[in-house]
């Protein structure tokens, strides 16, 4: 949660009554008291070490529906993305990002051993945009599009959407 995400979006949106946006901690309670009809969750799960606490959050979070975009795939796979070359005594990178993909069918079961339904939606993307970005904007960093996939470093995106409803 980025404040200039925030800072953002309200320029967006302007003075609309309906809309609120606040940085919060995903691995805490979101809302205790409170419980909003759509909770929409983009591009946040594969960087965070594990899925469980912040989908029980959303969820308890949610009245209706849950939209929730991350990497899914056929593995689990863990991925550390080295940002700088510096470990600890044990091997361990000291500064990473998370870049995890989820089997679906865990994400899935998870999901409805909470008592929720699940529809796993392939996620559609315009290569070309990317490629621009990756081009014109980003200069040769970040992701590309290699075969009509989008690539980072050896990492393969399969994006997926997940509406969850009760």
């Amino acid at each position: 949660a980025y404040p200039d995400y925030i800072k953002k979006a309200k320029e967006i949106f302007g003075e609309n009554e309906r809309t609120a946006f606040l940085v919060k901690d995903v691995m805490q309670p979101l809302f205790p008291r409170s419980s909003f009809d759509i909770v929409f969750c983009c591009n946040l799960i594969l960087h965070l070490p594990d899925f469980e606490i912040p989908l029980r959050n959303l969820l308890e979070s949610t009245k209706r529906t849950c939209f929730i975009r991350t990497l899914l795939g056929d593995q689990t796979t863990i991925v550390k993305l080295i940002k700088k070359h510096v470990f600890d005594a044990e091997g361990n990178p000291l500064a990473f990002r998370y870049l995890n993909t989820y089997k679906v069918d865990y994400f899935v079961y998870y999901i409805k051993d909470l008592g929720w339904n699940v529809a796993v939606i392939e996620d559609e993307f315009a290569p070309a945009v990317l490629t621009d970005e990756y081009i014109n904007v980003k200069r040769g960093t970040g992701t590309r599009i290699v075969g009509g996939k989008q690539v980072e470093s050896n990492i393969i995106y399969e994006w997926k959407f997940l509406k969850i409803t009760r």
